[in-house]
């Protein structure tokens, strides 16, 4: 009887533990809508939980690749993502479970994006916790992100892009040859660029505790007290307006 009871009080813990994998699991769904923007049209992306990525396609729409994921179908149900389509512009945004007062459910939910736009377009892409990665994409390009890094590569027009805990990484390529104004700003993180090296403009740069590195002919300052280095400085007539801030973190401008 002893051996028996072990062995059923066994089996009852194994069951225990694959009923308790079960409710911590995650549920995913696959959301994929064709839209249409006329050229040149803006995109906007507004995230909570999850990564954004936006990359460029060869005709006039935009392609949606949406992953939800939760820890319960409940969860993934209340997880909504919201299109409002105009002919020159689109809207996409996350709506996550709502709670109530006494409600102390945690779905952990989120969406990933991955999203194709017409390489003109101007694209404004937001999330909360999360990266947001641009490609390609030759239009006027806001990114923001409060706990995740911003990467904008092959980048041609403006640029503004923020975050409070993460580095930012932007690359304009050689040919663009001529650069417009952008304007970089983290609090906790790197701050990088990659520039022409035809670029001209006023430049603007300041870190608290960090310093600031570049091989263009720009004048580094440093602070006789603390660990303040800037530059306010001019490359050329240019008219463009260049800035890059950072409290905790490096600032390197570099040409490619």
């Amino acid at each position: 009887m002893r051996i028996q009871f072990r062995v059923s009080l066994g089996l009852a813990i194994i069951a225990s533990v694959a009923t308790a994998l079960v409710a911590w699991g995650k549920v995913t769904e696959t959301v994929e809508r064709t839209l249409t923007l006329d050229d040149p049209g803006t995109v906007s992306i507004g995230n909570v939980n999850g990564s954004v990525e936006v990359l460029p396609c060869d005709d006039g729409q935009v392609f949606l690749h949406a992953v939800k994921t939760a820890r319960s179908r409940d969860g993934l149900r209340e997880t909504t993502i919201e299109i409002d389509e105009s002919p020159g512009m689109i809207s996409i945004q996350t709506n996550l479970p709502e709670r109530g007062l006494f409600d102390f459910r945690d779905h952990g939910a989120s969406v990933s994006y991955s999203i194709r736009v017409p390489p003109g377009a101007e694209v404004w892409a937001k999330t909360v916790n999360g990266s947001v990665k641009i490609r390609g994409i030759h239009g006027r390009l806001r990114s923001e992100s409060v706990n995740g890094s911003v990467r904008i590569s092959e980048a041609a027009g403006p640029v503004t892009a923020e975050s409070v805990n993460g580095s930012i990484q932007v690359t304009y390529p050689q040919a663009v040859g001529t650069v417009e104004s952008s304007s970089l700003k983290s609090v906790n993180g790197a701050v990088t660029i990659w520039l022409p090296s035809s670029v001209t403009g006023h430049f603007q740069a300041k870190t608290v505790n960090g310093s600031i590195k570049t091989d263009l002919p720009l004048n580094v300052r440093k602070s006789k007290y603390g660990r303040h280095q800037s530059i306010d400085d001019r490359i050329g007539d240019g008219s463009a307006e260049y800035s890059f801030k950072t409290v905790n973190g490096s600032i390197k401008i570099l040409s490619n």
